[in-house]
């Protein structure tokens, strides 16, 4: 099947494929985390507040990391062609870390927890991705070694069926955000989802990368690997290091609104001392989010409220 880039045409204006695909991918992507934050009871204007900072800098770093990465095809062409997103060329590692340091800054400024803030946001950029993706499939770039496999795609420049690289990961990343959703409704630490994602994502591309033909190498000496791969690799590392960093810390832990732990909570809070708390029935006024710390035999309790076992020990003592 002969996939064409335009998706509409009148006259001299066009419309592409990829600027639709990147459009529905933040549309998307915001539309989740605006969603969520609102089904949590938590500040959803804050975190529009930032993508309108964020956004046309995440952006400007995919395009400014893309056109660094492949300087030799556009130091010989007209300058203007720097700014031609729409034929393709946002490197996602660019937005991401473009992206990380506006989160981080906004925080600091605003006076917010970084963690919370970014652990509700990695679904949506997963989501994102998974859609904007398929703008490299309409452009034909990003694509996999050759196959005969049904599922292959036709490359029309190569005349020849390929592996849809960028499909793959588009499907990677879709799991990943499944994960992530699923990760997040159970208690958690806040920054573990960060940490995930980080990890997550970067496995799925270290891997996705090795099979592409229009990927940017880097020569070791000894060995040669893609430059996205390594950039994975480093993801990966700096993941599993902020989730140690994580372990480290206080076990205190996050019950996501509408989670089971945190209806349990809720029911426990709810509760009159000494009685359980009636079936199916919480506490509205508990707040979404609960931050819960966790004894040492791993039960948890609201924070803030020792347990039976740890009053009884101080009577005791006394």
């Amino acid at each position: 099947m002969d996939i064409l880039a335009t998706a509409i045409k009148i006259g001299a204006f066009e419309i592409q494929w990829y600027g639709i695909c990147i459009t529905l991918g933040m549309a998307a992507g915001i539309c989740w985390v605006v969603w969520d934050l609102q089904r949590q009871k938590l500040n959803a204007d804050e975190f529009l507040t930032m993508c309108i900072i964020g956004m046309p800098l995440a952006i400007l770093g995919a395009r400014l990391y893309y056109v660094f990465s492949h300087w030799s095809s556009f130091s010989q062409g007209p300058w203007w062609k720097i700014f031609a997103i729409w034929e393709g060329g946002l490197a996602i590692h660019g937005g991401i870390f473009v992206g990380l340091a506006v989160i981080i800054v906004y925080s600091l400024v605003r006076k917010m927890p970084f963690f919370a803030f970014a652990d509700a946001i990695v679904p949506g950029v997963a989501l994102g991705q998974a859609i904007g993706r398929w703008g490299n499939y309409f452009n034909q770039e990003l694509y996999g070694s050759l196959s005969e496999l049904p599922w292959a795609m036709y490359i029309r420049a190569e005349n020849a069926y390929y592996h849809p690289a960028m499909i793959y990961e588009s499907l990677w990343n879709l799991l990943v955000f499944g994960a992530l959703v699923w990760f997040l409704s159970r208690p958690h630490r806040r920054g573990e989802a960060l940490a995930w994602y980080f990890i997550l994502y970067s496995v799925g591309r270290f891997f996705i990368e090795l099979i592409r033909v229009d990927r940017v190498d880097v020569d070791l000496g000894f060995l040669t690997v893609p430059a996205s791969s390594l950039v994975s690799l480093a993801c990966i590392a700096g993941g599993v290091a902020l989730l140690l960093f994580l372990r480290r810390q206080p076990k205190v832990l996050v019950y996501q609104a509408g989670a089971p732990a945190a209806k349990a909570a809720s029911k426990a809070k709810a509760a009159p001392k000494g009685k359980a708390a009636p079936k199916g029935k919480a506490d509205s006024t508990v707040k979404a989010d609960s931050t819960v710390k966790v004894d040492s035999k791993g039960k948890a309790a609201p924070a803030g409220k020792p347990n039976q076992k740890s009053k009884s020990k101080k009577k005791r003592k006394k």
